[in-house]
């Protein structure tokens, strides 16, 4: 991961800033970007795609909890997400020790995961606007975001100022 261990090669992997529609960064990568999301139909054309925001990009490109590599194996306990390793609040269970209930049980606490994998990290961040501390939108905004990850980067900085954790409250409480 281009934030982690990997922090060093970021500048080899695909960014775009959040906040703009600025494609340079893309490089070659966007014509093959293109053809696949033609491919998969999410745009019409390469038109479409350079017309997209960032922000809408990213929503489209996102994977979050739709892969299984999202199950990572890390010390003792298997993580949901990427940049929740080492995160009591995203754990699941002892490795070994995974099965259905703890599954049902983890997803059912946590119902900020299902929210994220329907409407993408940026439609959480506009539903629980009031949530989000002043300021940390425009941060968010202003980050380089790999296309590939789609969100990894943005959970993590959620993460840090804690407003997964009070966004997942408010919906246990609704």
């Amino acid at each position: 991961m281009t934030w982690g261990r990997a922090g060093d090669a970021a500048s080899l992997a695909c960014y775009v800033e959040v906040g703009t529609r600025d494609k340079a960064s893309l490089g070659p990568y966007q014509e093959i970007l293109a053809n696949r999301m033609i491919a998969a139909g999410q745009i019409e054309n390469e038109e479409e795609l350079e017309e997209l925001s960032n922000r809408e990009l990213l929503t489209r490109a996102s994977v979050c909890g739709r892969s299984p590599n999202f199950f990572i194996s890390w010390s003792p306990r298997y993580y949901y997400c990427i940049p929740h390793m080492g995160h009591d609040w995203f754990g699941i269970s002892k490795i070994g020790r995974l099965n259905l209930d703890a599954m049902e049980s983890f997803h059912a606490a946590r119902p900020i995961i299902r929210e994220i994998q329907d409407l993408s990290i940026f439609g959480i961040l506009d539903k629980y606007r009031g949530l989000v501390p002043e300021g940390l939108l425009d941060q968010i905004n202003a980050m380089r975001e790999s296309i590939r990850f789609a969100g990894c980067s943005i959970c993590l900085v959620l993460h840090r100022h804690e407003v997964l954790e009070k966004i997942n409250l408010e919906m246990l409480t609704r």
